[in-house]
């Protein structure tokens, strides 16, 4: 069922201790500290999209967000800072895993081939740029 997740970023969860739920909602996907699983919509295991969710709950958990879960409730201001975070991660988590999966260099990266392989959204093409431009391996 979780064959399009990237088995590079299962292994990554499976290092965490982290579990990975399927379930069909509203939402892309969440981090569920008191079960220690990141659940992401089943929906999208019919599209690329699935490892941009994956990787995106990784970065929250990695950037400890539920500690701050209050923050993150308490204004829009704060919820979107904490969203562009994980972005940001998900891209340099995301980096790495095509990198290793298509056996290439940095170098010959192209943002929008990364992008239409992760699914990743056009309104985060100025994010995977500036991302990638300081990238360093």
């Amino acid at each position: 069922m979780d064959d399009k997740v990237s088995y590079r970023l299962k292994r990554k969860l499976d290092e965490l201790g982290l579990d990975l739920i399927f379930e069909e909602m509203d939402r892309s996907g969440f981090y569920w500290p008191a079960k220690g699983a990141i659940v992401v919509n089943a929906k999208l295991l019919k599209t690329n999209d699935v490892n941009f969710a994956v990787a995106h709950e990784l970065s929250h958990v990695l950037r400890n967000h539920a500690a701050y879960s209050s923050l993150y409730s308490s204004t829009m201001t704060n919820r979107l800072k904490m969203e562009a975070e994980a972005n940001i991660s998900a891209i340099r988590i995301l980096v790495e895993v095509y990198l290793e999966e298509n056996e290439m260099d940095f170098e010959q990266l192209n943002s929008i081939k990364f992008m239409e392989y992760y699914g990743i959204r056009n309104s985060l093409y100025f994010c995977v740029e500036e991302t990638l431009s300081g990238y360093t391996s």
